[in-house]
């Protein structure tokens, strides 16, 4: 059983294959560092100049730490580098009712190592998926990820309070499982526009570096849990009033997957209960009958799943084609001259027509948040690129009308 930060350690490291570095320490509630008293984070910041950066499994570098700081806390960097990913629970925040609202709705997590922090919350481990997953604060309340570039203050280590961290049930017990809830990942928060994009699109235009796969199905999908987890991310709404709308889209999107394609709607119901945890959390809270029956009404209506038919093909286009020599000139980002090239066979397929385009379409077609293609759509009016023939209609959901004008 292990008594120190130092047996922790090595233990951590050797046992588990965890990457290990020291944090400060807390004497009588003062952190160790030289502000004291006005440290904001007592015991919980790295001793090691490069952080979680330095972190390593090596017995002699983490004995050559715990000698010249013998009193150091430990920490564990999460994500690749140790092969978990850690739901951070504090209670102070709605975290215990938050995870048990998510067990209420879609089943138990499955036994899993769990330590419980000083301050009174739980750091849950799991097996990190594979692809990137970044650190995300928030994703419901009291609930942050620990995921790449993060650590966790791990067991023995002393809290301020004077209370050490311990395990309730330790990798020694269970070892970690994947997490049952894989869209937890991607749900967007106020200021993760930048994670979910990166998240969201992985493959490069080969005339338009950087630009990505946009508005495509799900037909590349490996499993239903990636094909389900792609359509959440896709289709989560941002605020009240989006319900009909998006649900149609969900949709759409699971039928673009093979295994979707002819499902009856009635083996659909635990997807959308899935969509509805995920999405209330940013919407008004209504009964789940609600979205039900919605989702029910437009399954077989969908003729067209996402990533087939015309828009895609234009899609495909604008990602190869070659940008306006004005537009090069002036712009540098690859998915605004993506945009703009959309826009450019949107007018074509149009003819002599203004053509419709709204935020949303055209920020998955070219891998941005809807808020920064209204952005781009705004400034691509102000430079002349566009005229805006007619303003979108929120109450009706009709997208705004533009006439490009950009060659």
């Amino acid at each position: 059983m292990t008594t120190t930060c130092l047996d922790a350690a090595l233990s951590y490291a050797g046992d588990f294959g965890w990457e290990v570095f020291p944090c400060h320490s807390v004497q009588d509630g003062v952190c160790t560092c030289r502000k004291g008293k006005g440290c904001s984070e007592p015991g919980k910041h790295p001793r090691t100049r490069h952080g979680h950066q330095d972190a390593t499994t090596d017995a002699k570098d983490i004995g050559a730490w715990w000698r010249c700081y013998p009193t150091a806390n430990v920490a564990i960097r999460t994500g690749q580098a140790s092969d978990i990913i850690v739901l951070d629970i504090d209670p102070r925040h709605g975290g215990d009712d938050s995870l048990q609202s998510l067990q209420d709705r879609l089943g138990p997590l499955p036994e899993h190592p769990v330590a419980e922090t000083g301050g009174g919350g739980t750091h849950r481990l799991f097996k990190h998926p594979g692809d990137r997953v970044a650190g995300r604060q928030a994703i419901m309340p009291g609930i942050d990820i620990r995921g790449d570039g993060n650590y966790i203050v791990a067991p023995v280590s002393v809290h301020q309070s004077g209370r050490r961290y311990r395990w309730r049930k330790d990798a020694a017990e269970v070892g970690p499982p994947n997490l049952p809830y894989p869209w937890l990942f991607f749900l967007p928060t106020p200021n993760a526009h930048r994670d979910i994009d990166t998240q969201r699109h992985r493959t490069s235009s080969a005339r338009v570096p950087g630009v990505s796969g946009g508005l495509g199905g799900l037909r590349d999908c490996c499993s239903v849990e990636e094909a389900l987890q792609k359509a959440l991310l896709a289709t989560l709404p941002t605020g009240p009033g989006q319900r009909h709308d998006l649900l149609f889209r969900f949709a759409r999107y699971l039928k673009s997957y093979p295994a979707f394609a002819q499902a009856p709607v009635s083996s659909m119901q635990p997807y959308v209960r899935e969509w509805y945890t995920a999405a209330t959390q940013f919407t008004r809270t209504q009964p789940f009958e609600d979205f039900w029956f919605d989702f029910a009404e437009g399954w077989d209506k969908v003729t067209t799943p996402m990533g087939t038919g015309a828009m895609k093909d234009m899609i495909e286009r604008a990602k190869v084609a070659t940008p306006p020599a004005r537009a090069a000139k002036e712009y540098t980002h690859p998915q605004l001259l993506c945009l703009i090239c959309l826009c450019r066979e949107l007018q074509v397929q149009a003819g002599d027509s203004p053509f419709y385009l709204s935020i949303r379409t055209a920020g998955e077609a070219v891998g941005i948040s809807a808020r920064t293609a209204a952005t781009w759509l705004n400034g691509l009016v102000v430079d002349r690129y566009l005229i805006r023939e007619k303003a979108a209609d929120k109450s009706k959901r009709k997208a705004a009308f533009y006439r490009y004008t950009g060659d």
